[in-house]
């Protein structure tokens, strides 16, 4: 940020101070004023009421010297007192609520009523109805009705007042201790801002004075720098004075670089050489030993590669027993799903068995529901068979009475009776009969439910045995996949153990070649031997001449 700016910026903070405080003290005085006028009015309402109570007394003051006198003048006392007692009304009234209100001019209106008849009274002679008038009913109204009205009002707003005057007085305590704490914060922040600014423009002044007067007294020592880390026109300046000592260091540099360079490449140099002619010495014992080992090798090799055929012929079996197993858990696997089908019919087997046993169940009941009709049938026989024969037997006895002419009459009744034992008899075996069938269908439906029951567990056995079929299958199936990447596994280490060997014959026949070319590299290496020697000489005078150079360039400190 510029100098120039800074310093707007600075007066603008002052004048916004300045506007706030200015703002803030505009509140408080429009507050106060606010305040102090609530204050007034109220206080001019609380006179106005004691001007009506006034008016009210000295209404009945001066009818009550009318009525003592009889002079005139107080009748126009009184008109007047009544015109401002009823401007006075029309500004206070509304002031009360609603009950308060209606009570007070109900009583107002019943007061001047009264005084009027008062006042005609005794204009009419009546003195004694008119001081009656005055000194009781007019009194009562006033006394009752009016007066606490009046100084209930008064009352509370003598209260407000006071509370008014109190919230006054603490708020402008407040204001004037907010506006004190506003002012010194303002003049703290202006204070602590405008220091700020000042050091931010009067620091970089010294530290820029200070480095380059530091720079001017080092006796070429170019590694002062003045790094403001500005914008403004100091940092250019510094940046300006940078650039200036970077190049001159940068060149110095460059120099210095360059003959260390040399003098560490001139080293390096000798140090190769006289490490090349050792490493010469050393390479002649390493190709003797490079020959020793690759005898070594080529008979290492050639033990590999027998190796790797006896391999390959175990890992062709060991394919041939995984083939052969992979067709057993194939077969195996065949068998589980047979099986698996064979327990699926026999599980559609046994709920037709299921669904027959409920048809005779059904079967069973119905039948066992038609004995008990015939059973029912039977007894409404045999009561029929009671009842004919006790008709019988009252026929007899009828006869019996009858003499001569009953007897034949009797015969009947005689044959009807034995009929009806009969009946009788036999619908007492049918019963029995029905009985016995009732029993065994008992008995059937006992025996169909159980088979019914051992039903559904065999279907529940078949249902867990199908399951166990099913996850033998699967278990199958699962080896079978992984017999068969074993399979191709064994396959790949056949082609793996068939390169090696080939590889292993490779490097028997490298090794025998590698043998052969070992002279040929022991007599190479003595010319580089001789060689060294004399690029170590040229090194030695090379780091000499960069000694001297760095010697010069020391004098500069970069």
């Amino acid at each position: 940020m510029k100098i120039r700016s800074k310093l707007f910026i600075l007066l603008g903070t002052a004048v916004v101070a300045l506007m706030v405080a200015g703002s803030y003290a505009f509140y408080s005085i429009h507050d106060h004023t606010r305040l102090s006028q609530e204050l007034a009015s109220k206080q001019e309402m609380q006179t106005e009421f004691k001007e009506f109570q006034y008016c009210l007394t000295g209404y009945s003051n001066d009818e009550r010297a009318y009525l003592l006198t009889g002079k005139k003048e107080y009748t126009t006392e009184l008109a007047d007192k009544r015109r401002r007692i009823e401007v006075l009304k029309k500004r206070l009234f509304p002031l009360l609520d609603a009950k308060t209100k209606k009570t007070a001019e109900r009583g107002l209106t019943g007061y001047f009523n009264s005084s009027t008849r008062a006042v005609q009274a005794y204009d009419g002679g009546g003195k004694e109805l008119a001081m009656t008038v005055h000194f009781v009913d007019e009194r009562a109204i006033r006394k009752n009705v009016l007066n606490p009205v009046i100084e209930k009002m008064v009352q509370t707003l003598h209260k407000d007042i006071e509370t008014q005057k109190q919230k006054n007085k603490t708020a402008i305590k407040i204001q004037t201790v907010v506006f004190a704490v506003v002012l010194l914060l303002l003049i703290v922040g202006g204070l602590v801002f405008g220091s700020i600014i000042v050091a931010s423009i009067v620091r970089p002044i010294g530290v820029l004075h200070q480095n380059m007067k530091e720079i001017a007294e080092g006796k070429g020592d170019l590694t002062k720098s003045v790094k403001l880390g500005r914008k403004d026109e100091l940092g250019q300046l510094s940046d300006t004075f940078d650039l200036f000592t970077s190049s001159l260091r940068n060149m110095i540099m460059q120099i210095s670089e360059t003959t260390s360079e040399v003098a560490a490449s001139s080293q390096q140099l000798t140090a190769s050489a006289e490490q090349n002619s050792h490493a010469a010495s050393q390479v002649t014992l390493s190709i003797q030993q490079i020959a020793s080992n690759t005898e070594v090798q080529t008979e290492k090799s050639t033990e590999t590669s027998e190796m790797m055929e006896q391999t390959a012929s175990q890992l062709e079996v060991i394919s041939k027993n995984a083939v052969l197993a992979r067709d057993l858990t194939s077969a195996a696997s065949e068998q589980a799903d047979e099986g698996r089908m064979h327990v699926n019919r026999t599980h559609d087997q046994m709920k037709e068995i299921v669904d027959s046993v409920d048809t005779a169940q059904q079967g069973i009941e119905e039948l066992n529901a038609q004995s008990e009709s015939i059973g029912e049938i039977v007894t409404i026989i045999t009561e029929i068979a009671n009842q004919t024969n006790l008709l019988a037997l009252n026929a007899s006895i009828e006869a019996a009475r009858a003499g001569e002419s009953g007897r034949g009459f009797a015969v009947v009744a005689s044959e009807v009776r034995k009929l009806a034992e009969q009946s009788g008899s036999s619908a007492q075996s049918i019963s029995d009969l029905v009985k016995k069938i009732q029993e065994g269908t008992h008995n059937s439906s006992e025996s169909v439910k159980m088979v019914r029951n051992n039903v559904f567990a065999g279907l529940t056995v078949v249902k867990e045995t199908e399951k166990q079929f099913q996850h033998i299958q699967n278990a199958t199936n699962e080896v079978n996949q992984q017999i068969m990447e074993i399979t191709g596994s064994i396959a790949q280490l056949a082609k793996g153990a068939e390169r090696l060997s080939s590889s292993s014959e490779i490097i028997a026949a490298g090794a025998r070649e590698s043998s052969g070319s070992v002279q040929s590299i022991a007599a190479a290496t003595e010319e580089q031997l001789a060689s060294m020697e004399e690029i170590a000489a040229s090194a030695h005078s090379l780091s000499f001449m960069a000694e001297e150079l760095q010697m010069m360039i020391s004098k500069f400190k970069i």
